[in-house]
């Protein structure tokens, strides 16, 4: 999923750092029941499925 979160922030010109976490313990603290999920500021905004760029970029656009 790396790619489409480098290419929506890149189609947006932020520089934000994002870290993939596949550590099962961390990803259930965070409320994760489906992944592969993408939050943000703490909060879920997909789960169980992977973006489109358009479809994330329009996610980053709200925060």
């Amino acid at each position: 999923m790396a790619p489409i979160v480098d290419e929506a922030l890149e189609k947006l010109n932020y520089d934000f750092d994002f870290d993939i976490i596949s550590d099962i313990q961390l990803i259930a603290k965070s409320g994760i029941n489906k992944p592969p999920a993408i939050t943000i500021n703490d909060k879920v905004v997909v789960e169980g499925y992977i973006p489109t760029v358009e479809e994330l970029v329009e996610k980053l656009k709200e925060i």
